[in-house]
């Protein structure tokens, strides 16, 4: 389990990386472009993999609709997301983006039957005050923020139509079938005016993007195998602080006072929703008085 967690940490002080780059390509690039060009380098990095590890990349013809769906869905989602990047400071765009765990929770009560509980509600309500927050709807809203929560909401769908495919494919095989079907969705909103001018930097980066990205998708895929999901969901927050991090030190982007209050009401409305009540009870054991009593899953309807 403590392997899972290290690899889910690892990646999650990555993604910020490869966020900030993609914020300072799409200064110069079409969002489009940059999106296309950091997915194709993947799965290119992907096939030189199977190569050399002999790892056969097959796609399945009867899942075909299936992964063009997930593909869409993500390439949305990514979109939307280096739009923002554009547009706002980096700790505004990434916290925007993780409502998607949160819409990807109420998705999966209302379409997969999953059952619901107090915890998750709050969770959930917790989350949706923290994009209200850093929205703030009727004060200037920027458009970034909606490209950002948008993003958020298709990579929520993504996550749902996710849930419980794809266990029997192999780790490089699901990263270079998803990311060269994703490039090619792309593709012609990339290159409707051409292929753009790349210079040794501008190809240097997006090299960097192709490789890192395939590394965290390959490590949170191994994480996945060697803890539950519920361990470690808690820990993909982690980049909320690395992002804001990175967004200070590499762009002078020190968040305002309501987007931090909002940022932390995200990352708390998702550590409700997935750290389990006997954690939380842990946690809270350490506490003095009444602070130490247990916390019950509290069912509403039917049980967690």
């Amino acid at each position: 389990m403590c392997s899972g967690i290290m690899l889910v940490l690892l990646a999650m002080s990555l993604t910020p990386g490869l966020d900030a780059i993609s914020k300072e390509l799409g200064q110069t690039h079409d969002p489009f472009f940059v999106v296309f060009a950091r997915y194709a380098a993947a799965g290119l990095i992907a096939l030189i993999i199977a190569g050399i590890t002999g790892e056969e990349i097959a796609l399945d013809v009867k899942s075909l609709p299936g992964q063009l769906l997930r593909a869409g869905l993500m390439m949305g989602a990514m979109c939307a997301f280096v739009t923002a990047l554009t547009m706002v400071p980096l700790a505004d765009a990434v916290g925007g983006f993780l409502i998607a765990p949160i819409v990807a929770t109420g998705l999966s009560v209302v379409l997969l039957g999953e059952r619901m509980s107090r915890q998750k509600i709050i969770g959930a309500l917790l989350s949706l005050l923290g994009a209200v927050l850093i929205l703030r709807p009727g004060l200037n809203s920027q458009a970034g923020t909606l490209f950002a929560l948008g993003g958020g909401v298709l990579l929520g769908c993504y996550f749902t139509a996710s849930r419980g495919t794809g266990r029997r494919e192999g780790v490089v095989s699901a990263l270079a079938v998803q990311s060269l079907l994703g490039s090619a969705m792309v593709a012609p909103m990339a290159l409707s005016n051409g292929v753009p001018m790349i210079d040794i930097e501008v190809f240097g980066w997006i090299l960097a993007l192709g490789i890192v990205s395939a590394l965290t998708h390959v490590m949170m895929i191994m994480a996945f195998r060697l803890a539950e999901a519920s361990v470690l969901a808690p820990f993909m927050y982690f980049n909320l602080v690395v992002a804001v991090a990175l967004g200070i030190v590499l762009f002078g982007e020190v968040p305002e006072a309501m987007t931090l209050a909002g940022l932390g009401a995200i990352l708390f409305g998702g550590l409700t929703t997935a750290v389990r009540p006997q954690v939380l009870t842990r946690l809270l054991g350490a506490l003095p008085g009444r602070l130490a009593a247990p916390v019950q899953p509290a069912p509403i309807g039917v049980a967690a």
